[in-house]
């Protein structure tokens, strides 16, 4: 009888210390995932963004919170190329993205908010003319297009896009620098190319109509010639 009870007991003493074991260590588990994660993150992601706009990228941290499903790069850098005398580009303090769970399983991806945080972006002409911000522009053309052309399918409930300064410094006149406080905040709801019935949202708007209040409100703010370098980019 006694052996019969160790032998029904120590299963039982297995599963209790199997459970005591997961509650002190899965905890200790999921910080080295998100240790792992949000050092693993921002250099992972420079070279994407890299890839994508041509120009040199570094991302300082990354916070990432998979259970409530936001993703942000924090501190970013994007430093024009070598032939710019000038070498930052753009400084953006955050690029967060938080989505819902639940509602990834739909033909499409469903995004909850999107904010674009830019500190300073700098508009540089070299000695030859070329302009930093057109040769961006055009570098991540093939990606608007995509969003454009309905490549890419998605809802964006919210894009809150906010740009504090714009430097201008010209290579031919001396690399003269001028530096003018923006303080542009902006809300975009409703953002989609989706034609699927079962989505029915107040003012849809999409990327190009997005794109075009934006030229809008830069060039009512006197930086019609940012619009301008921008454009150009896409002028075949």
């Amino acid at each position: 009888m006694k052996v019969l009870l160790n032998l029904l007991v120590s299963p039982a003493k297995a599963v209790f210390y199997a459970v005591i074991g997961a509650m002190f260590y899965l905890p200790i588990i999921i910080v080295l995932i998100f240790v792992f994660l949000n050092s693993w993150i921002p250099p992972f992601s420079a070279r994407i963004l890299e890839r994508l706009t041509k120009f040199p990228v570094k991302v300082e941290k990354s916070d990432v919170r998979l259970i409530e499903g936001k993703f942000s790069l924090i501190d970013l850098s994007l430093y024009n190329p070598a032939k710019y005398d000038q070498k930052e580009g753009m400084k953006i303090r955050e690029l967060d993205v938080s989505i819902k769970w639940g509602e990834q399983a739909k033909p499409y991806r469903k995004i909850e908010k999107i904010v674009i945080d830019i500190e300073s972006v700098t508009w540089v002409r070299s000695k030859k003319g070329e302009i930093n911000i057109t040769e961006f522009s055009k570098n991540i053309s093939p990606f608007i297009y995509d969003l454009l052309d309905d490549k890419i399918k998605y809802h964006i409930n919210t894009l809150f896009l906010k740009i504090g300064k714009i430097r201008i410094i010209d290579g031919t006149n001396e690399g003269h620098v001028r530096e003018f406080k923006l303080n542009y905040n902006k809300e975009f709801n409703n953002i989609l190319n989706v034609t699927d019935r079962s989505v029915v949202v107040l003012n849809p708007q999409d990327v190009k109509t997005v794109l075009n209040t934006l030229n809008q409100d830069i060039t009512s703010l006197g930086f019609n010639f940012m619009v301008r370098s921008v454009t150009a980019a896409y002028i075949k």
